[in-house]
């Protein structure tokens, strides 16, 4: 039992980060510098509207490469995001239920990480998809700023043990 439930952690907790993950980019990159009153005061719009982009400082070339993409990648990203998120609701309600039914509980786990494994791949499609784009310095500070983002708690940290919080 207490396997099961230390495995339960764990993929709660590789699900929060792969969402985690995916939810900042998303969100880093959607969220504009400008507001739309400061756009349409400004005589020359910016064309790079993702502020991850900008504080990368690709070209207008560059992100004329990126863009198609980028814009493909939201659109998949948000909607794996959002079934993870109703999946990972659907495991805690089975988890919290009077009896637990170990069929369905594991269904929705294969579920969960078939989508869990098809978010990563749009992932890592997406950076690769940049990488072949962005000059070294770009790469470096992009894959650093992932870095500072995707920190991972133990299942130790999940239960509250003071020698996991770090």
């Amino acid at each position: 039992m207490r396997k099961s439930i230390t495995l339960v952690l764990i993929v709660v907790s590789v699900t929060f980060n792969l969402a985690f993950l995916a939810m900042w980019i998303t969100h880093y990159v959607t969220a504009r510098h400008v507001t739309e009153q400061e756009s349409r005061e400004s005589s020359q719009p910016c064309a790079i509207w993702s502020p991850l982009h900008q504080r990368l400082g690709v070209t207008v070339q560059q992100w004329k490469a990126i863009e198609p993409q980028f814009v493909r990648f939201q659109q998949a990203s948000q909607n794996e995001c959002r079934e993870i998120q109703r999946l990972r609701l659907v495991l805690i309600d089975q988890l919290a239920a009077p009896t637990v039914n170990r069929h369905a509980l594991d269904e929705t786990q294969q579920s969960l990480q078939a989508h869990q494994q098809t978010q990563q791949r749009l992932i890592v499609e997406q950076l690769v998809a940049e990488k072949h784009v962005l000059i070294p310095s770009q790469q470096r500070e992009l894959f650093q700023l992932i870095r500072q983002q995707t920190r991972c708690l133990t299942p130790g940290a999940l239960l509250g043990d003071p020698a996991h919080s770090k």
